[in-house]
């Protein structure tokens, strides 16, 4: 399901962040990112840049492997 930027953002801004890491699972098994993670990530890194607080990576994960949007080079 998709998340907004204010519920995802709203516990950071009240503890002063500076930055975050946003993880999710995915109960299939499959790690890898989809079209849609992609979208929101892009969309969360700009929310958060207009609020100062910096989305350092997205994690994906599943019951026994991780995937990183950030090492796989999906964030700038």
């Amino acid at each position: 399901s998709l998340i907004h930027a204010r519920e995802l953002f709203h516990m950071a801004i009240r503890r002063h962040a500076a930055s975050i890491v946003i993880a999710h699972n995915h109960p299939s098994g499959d790690p890898d990112p989809s079209d849609e993670d992609i979208v929101v990530t892009t969309r969360l890194m700009g929310a958060g840049n207009v609020m100062g607080i910096k989305v350092r990576d997205h994690l994906i994960v599943t019951s026994d492997r991780c995937n990183s949007l950030k090492t796989m080079g999906l964030m700038e």
